[in-house]
């Protein structure tokens, strides 16, 4: 059975997640912002200031690329064998170099079973 290239790749997953969760977190708070000029448009809600859209956007930036960069780690800790606890070490300065470091205990990462000692290693 050939195993899927993100799978294969931990380490070069999660750079990849991490990147891609600041285009996504602004294209978030681009349809936010769109939904919010539309509700203006449609249901005549009040103007906003231009410091509470901002506010908006910043924050549903943040949410999204948080979230989604999070979601990354804990998959790839997951698949590497390790427990979903690593991923909280993402936030902390220098934390990610810990996270790229984890040593995949898992010999057949994409079956998704538990992890199995190679043939011969010693017990």
């Amino acid at each position: 059975m050939q195993n899927k290239w993100f799978e294969r790749h931990l380490n070069w997953s999660m750079i990849l997640g991490w990147i891609l969760a600041v285009p996504l977190g602004w294209a978030m708070a681009f349809i936010a912002g769109i939904c919010w000029a539309t509700a203006i448009l449609l249901f005549n809600v009040e103007n906003p200031s231009e410091q509470q859209l901002e506010t908006v956007g910043v924050a549903v930036f943040l949410i999204t690329a948080t979230v989604f960069s999070l979601a990354v780690t804990i998959w790839a800790c997951i698949q590497k064998g390790r427990s979903w606890c690593w991923a909280l070490l993402y936030p902390v300065p220098f934390g990610w170099i810990v996270l790229l470091a984890l040593e995949n205990r898992r010999t057949n990462p994409a079956s998704g079973l538990p992890p199995v000692a190679p043939p011969n290693a010693d017990i």
